[in-house]
C-alpha cells in the first residue's frame, strides 16, 4: 500500500475521480471516498458519467491529470494499455509528461481474481464486495485486495483457505464461502474506516497458517473478509469470496 506524504511548503495534495460508463455504477461509493479525501484535505475534483456532458473523454482526463492529481482513481472497464472511454495508446506520451503520483483502477480486467459467492446484504443495505489487485504472479512479493461496503469504521478480518463452501456462521449474518481444513485469519483485525473502505496487503512469501504457507504457482487460494456489524443489534457479516489462481 503506498502512503501519500507531503512536505512543508509544498501544494495542497489533490484527488481525480474518473468514472466511465459501461460498468458498475459505483458513482455512490466513489463520491463517498471523495468526500473523505476532501474532508482531510484533498482538492478533490469529479469526473463521473451522468453529471456532464460528455465527461470523462481523454481529453478532460489529461486536464484532470496534467492539473496536478496527487491521487487518480479510475473506475469501469479497463485493459493493460487503455482506461475505457477516458486514456489510451493516442494519450501514451501526453502521460509521460504529467506529474508522478498514485493510479489506481478498478473495473473489468483491472482486477485479478473471480468471486466465488456473494456477499449479504449488512446494515448499509448491501452487501461488501471483495475484489483484489496486483499480480498472479506466484514470484512475485504480493498482491492486494481490498473491500468495499463495509459499514463505516466496523472492525474487518482478511481470512484465507483453499476450499470452498457456503456455511452459515453462528451469531453472523453472513455466509463464510471458505471451507476445508486450511482456512486461517490475518491479524490483527482493523476497521474499515469511515467510508466502508478496507485493505490488506498478501505476501506470497508467508500466508498465515500455524507454520506459514508461501503461494506457489499453480496453486488457488481463497480469500473471504469478516467484519463487524450493527443490524439492527451487534453482529457480523462476510463480504463476497474471491479465488484467485497464481501462476
Amino acid at each position: 500500500m503506498k502512503t501519500l506524504a507531503w512536505g512543508a511548503g509544498e501544494a495542497e495534495p489533490s484527488a481525480l475521480f474518473v468514472h466511465a460508463d459501461g460498468w458498475v455504477d459505483m458513482r455512490r461509493r466513489a463520491d463517498a471516498m471523495a468526500d473523505a479525501l476532501a474532508t482531510s484535505g484533498f482538492r478533490v475534483a469529479r469526473q463521473m458519467y451522468g453529471r456532464e456532458p460528455d465527461v470523462p473523454r481523454p481529453e478532460t482526463v489529461l486536464a484532470g491529470l496534467r492539473a496536478g492529481a496527487t491521487f487518480t482513481a479510475h473506475i469501469g472497464h479497463g485493459t493493460t494499455e487503455t482506461w475505457h472511454g477516458c486514456l489510451g495508446v493516442p494519450e501514451r506520451e501526453a502521460l509521460a509528461a504529467v506529474r508522478p503520483g498514485v493510479f489506481f483502477a478498478v473495473g473489468c480486467s483491472t482486477g485479478i481474481g473471480a468471486t466465488i459467492c456473494p456477499g449479504v446484504p449488512n446494515s448499509t443495505g448491501s452487501s461488501a464486495t471483495l475484489v483484489a489487485a496486483g499480480t498472479t504472479d506466484a514470484s512475485d512479493s504480493g498482491t492486494t485486495l481490498f473491500a468495499t461496503g463495509i459499514p463505516a469504521n466496523q472492525m474487518a478480518m482478511l481470512i484465507v483457505g483453499r476450499g470452498t463452501a457456503q456455511e452459515a456462521v453462528f451469531g453472523s449474518q453472513g455466509t463464510l464461502c471458505l471451507g476445508g481444513s486450511e482456512v486461517a485469519r490475518y491479524l490483527p483485525v482493523a476497521p474499515a474506516g469511515p467510508t466502508g473502505f478496507f485493505l490488506k496487503d498478501v505476501s506470497h512469501a508467508g500466508l498465515p497458517f500455524g507454520v506459514p504457507v508461501s503461494i506457489q504457482a499453480g496453486s488457488t487460494w481463497n480469500f473471504q473478509v469478516w467484519y463487524r456489524d450493527m443490524n439492527p443489534d451487534s453482529t457480523s457479516n462476510l463480504s463476497s469470496a474471491l479465488s484467485v489462481t497464481f501462476h
